[in-house]
């Protein structure tokens, strides 16, 4: 870390930001939007989100499938990354 006029500057938490806003794709304006820009990864898992009170999941596996879940019940499920709304 860096200290500027006293005061520490971190900044991981932009990187968080980035890599849940592109990779994974989760906008919220008025609906919670999941639109994952079409990067090359195998996999990814992100699991016990918690959005206006209901639980997300997101699970993606290049070779098998593209699994969303809220409050622990599969929501959407397909063989590769789509756009999905889901209204909360």
């Amino acid at each position: 870390m860096l200290d500027f006029e006293g005061i520490d500057d971190y900044q991981h938490s932009w990187i968080i930001d980035l890599i849940f806003k592109y990779l994974i794709g989760i906008d919220f304006n008025n609906k919670l939007v999941i639109d994952p820009f079409p990067f090359v990864v195998d996999k990814y898992s992100v699991n016990n989100l918690y959005i206006r009170g209901h639980e997300l999941s997101i699970n993606y596996d290049k070779e098998n499938y593209y699994l969303i879940k809220l409050d622990g019940k599969d929501f959407h499920c397909s063989k590769s990354r789509e756009k999905i709304e889901i209204e909360l």
